[in-house]
């Protein structure tokens, strides 16, 4: 559904005026990732009129959608989460727990942001979960399939395929390879690169402007400007 200057530009008006009222109940109104009708939204959420929301979205009590956002079908808006302007979410993106989408943000299908910021102008692959109260600064890149949990992420920071940050920190334009993983409070610091299929373990620091090529055992001290493991 989308509204443009106050006037509804697709079908299904009806719906979404029942789903403005008042103790209206709201569930999934999608079977297997198809719409079984428009999009809702409590009436104490706010949606710019210049938002564009697919069929089957609910946005929940107190979320904000801001203008020119475009949410896809079958997407969740949680209890005052806020998706910024000109941010693009694709299809079944659940937005949860007071998450913040920052303006002109995309978010991949499937893609479940928890309790967590993501920074203006990121890019978020397909089926990924951002959970744990983590932190995504501004511009971050994170591939398809990958999981952050409770993890701080610099801006420019860029996470491969199917990484994996769980309790750490990704320094400002630091870049990560596919299948990285990097464990409970370590730390990768600025511009540094780590080669994809890598594995950061617990309670390791990583000086700045390291290229890391193998493996890191838990506690290690990396200094900076020195590549390690590297031929």
């Amino acid at each position: 559904m989308k509204w443009n200057h106050g006037k509804f530009l697709i079908a299904a008006a009806i719906p979404a005026i029942v789903a403005a009222l008042p103790g209206v109940t709201f569930a999934a109104n999608c079977t297997n990732g198809v719409p079984n009708g428009a999009a809702t939204w409590d009436p104490t959420a706010y949606v710019s009129r210049y938002a564009t929301i697919g069929d089957g979205t609910t946005i929940a009590a107190g979320a904000r959608v801001g203008a020119y956002a475009r949410i896809g079908t079958c997407g969740t808006i949680g209890v005052n989460s806020i998706v910024g302007g000109k941010a693009r979410l694709g299809n079944d993106v659940s937005v949860l727990n007071a998450a913040r989408i920052s303006a002109s943000a995309r978010i991949g299908d499937r893609t479940v942001i928890d309790a967590s910021n993501v920074g203006g102008n990121s890019v978020i692959g397909a089926d990924v979960n951002i959970n744990g109260n983590s932190v995504l600064g501004t511009s971050s890149r994170v591939g398809d399939n990958s999981a952050i949990a409770g993890s701080r992420f610099g801006s420019y920071a860029h996470l491969g395929i199917s990484g994996t940050v769980t309790g750490g920190y990704v320094g400002y334009s630091a870049d990560l390879g596919d299948n990285v993983t990097v464990d409970t409070n370590s730390r990768v610091n600025r511009n540094d690169r780590v080669d994809s299929g890598v594995h950061i373990f617990n309670d390791v620091y990583i000086g700045s402007y390291v290229h890391v090529c193998q493996d890191v055992v838990a506690g290690m001290r990396l200094p900076s400007s020195k590549p390690y493991g590297c031929n």
